[in-house]
């Protein structure tokens, strides 16, 4: 499977926070000592499992605390393991290459087929999605005179 998100290398990154709380779907991560990531940027656990987790930025709580939403399952997913910032919203691919093939949330394939080197990323959470730039009009009412 593979995944649009960026991946750890071969030397792997020092986290940029821990995780302080999980709530089900929502996750708290401490950024002690870090520059907290802006709102609708994607975050990856760095954990034991074989899957990514991304978990989505959705507020800052207070000046070194994110709370963030898990796109994921968080099943086994403990307190102080560590998150990096990608400083990038999360990307699902588009494109005629992703017809007809199976995605998940974050636009992890989950077909066989190779991916085409031809497909973009296009940003979820952006304000400036190609269909909001034509707004529909609102009627207008008037009201009847008075007598």
């Amino acid at each position: 499977m593979e995944t649009p998100l960026p991946q750890s290398s071969s030397t792997p990154k020092a986290p940029d926070g821990i995780v302080i709380a999980v709530r089900g779907a929502v996750v708290d991560v401490s950024f002690a000592g870090a520059e907290l990531p802006a709102i609708d940027t994607a975050l990856i656990v760095d954990w034991d499992r074989p899957e990514t987790l991304v978990l989505e930025v959705h507020s800052h709580v207070d000046p070194q605390t994110v709370r963030a939403i898990a796109l994921q399952a968080t099943m086994g997913l403990a307190r102080q393991t560590g998150v990096r910032a990608t400083r990038a919203p999360v990307a699902v691919p588009v494109g005629d290459a992703v017809l007809g093939r199976l995605l998940d949330v974050v636009g992890t394939v989950a077909t066989m087929a190779p991916r085409s080197r031809r497909t973009r990323l296009f940003a979820v959470s952006t304000k400036s999605h190609p269909r909001s730039r034509t707004r529909p009009r609102r009627p207008t009412f008037s009201r009847p005179a008075s007598r």
